[in-house]
């Protein structure tokens, strides 16, 4: 139940925000364990970017436009590609190395995975079947690429593609497996795909919400079920896995204050209940889980069971390191990095 802190506690936590007037909506987290916010750099070039990875030291962003950039150690900005083409929406991308990416364009039936190599850009796949989406990109322990688009309109099978060597190939797989009218999956972060062990899961949203489970050494595809609430513009948004926990937020997107169910930890010590509103981004680093929205971002230190808001500014991706660095990505590409303590 949200309630209000007291006014000391109040008063120390919004001398550490950027929002002097967000309130802390949980009075049930340890205190001894609350993070303190701090900005340390923020920007914006202009264009909206939903896509971010960090690599190393540096933080790759992808966005609209056709247009993708970095952040150095420095914090300085360095544009990669910049096609100002308004057809072109890069939804995510995931790093292999330093000079070195793919990118997905998800435009409706304009989707491509883009590489980019030493400063040079070439077309890796086109997709082309009916209704084609791209969703997500991630690399898994072997350095496998797999790109998740929507289904196919024809037949609503699984639209799921892997790449066994860094993208000069593409074979699609599990083309089998259907889903019933009305699935997809949502690129509000590109993260709507998470591994565990040998198994790859999907964050399933629209007319139901669940979790695929693609075991990829024994080629069976399961599903699970979960609590977040589903709909024409609702379901999961984001997933993650950390120290073998599986992690989802999301919620309906056309309604910032959702007060349904929105945030599910999975397993046997699992949690699901309602956060601060409609999520699209969830990120963890120890014991500090972190997610935004559009009505703010908000942060939780006992599993997600409480949730306080540490600024009115929501974003569509977060990503903690464990430098103790929150960075986030958000609209007309507004950056910014924070540190924690």
């Amino acid at each position: 139940m949200r309630t209000s802190f007291f006014i000391a506690f109040f008063l120390l936590l919004s001398s550490c925000t950027s929002n002097s007037d967000v309130k802390n909506n949980s009075t049930t987290q340890d205190s001894v364990n609350e993070p303190k916010f701090q900005i340390l750099f923020e920007d914006s070039i202009g264009y909206g970017c939903r896509g971010m990875e960090v690599f190393q030291d540096e933080v790759y962003f992808s966005g609209i436009k056709g247009t993708c950039f970095k952040l150095n150690a420095q914090f300085e900005v360095e544009q990669l590609i910049a096609l100002e083409n308004d057809s072109l929406d890069f939804r995510d991308l995931t790093v292999l190395n330093k000079d070195h990416f793919f990118t997905i364009n998800s435009g409706l039936n304009k989707a491509f995975i883009l590489e980019y190599k030493k400063g040079k850009t070439d077309t890796s796949y086109h997709a082309e079947y009916e209704g084609a989406f791209l969703d997500d990109l991630i690399q898994d322990a072997n350095g496998f690429i797999y790109c998740l688009g929507d289904p196919d309109a024809l037949y609503n099978q699984l639209f799921l593609i892997r790449s066994h060597d860094q993208g000069r190939t593409w074979q699609r797989i599990f083309s089998e497996v259907t889903l019933p009218k009305g699935e997809f999956f949502f690129a509000a972060s590109g993260t709507c795909m998470a591994f565990k062990d040998e198994t790859l899961y999907l964050a399933v949203g629209g007319a139901d919400s669940y979790l695929m489970e693609i075991n990829l050494k024994r080629h069976d595809v399961t599903r699970q079920a979960t609590k977040i609430s589903f709909g024409e513009s609702a379901g999961m948004n984001s997933l993650i896995c950390v120290d073998d926990a599986l992690y989802a937020v999301g919620g309906d997107y056309t309604q910032p204050d959702d007060t349904t169910v929105t945030f599910q930890k999975f397993g046997e010590e699992g949690f699901a209940g309602p956060t601060g509103g409609y999520q699209s981004s969830i990120t963890k680093n120890k014991e500090l889980l972190v997610c935004t929205g559009r009505n703010g971002s908000w942060y939780s230190v006992n599993e997600g069971k409480d949730w306080t808001q540490f600024t009115k500014e929501g974003f569509y991706k977060v990503i903690l390191t464990s430098d103790n660095k929150l960075y986030c990505s958000g609209k007309d590409g507004r950056i910014v990095v924070y540190g924690i303590e």
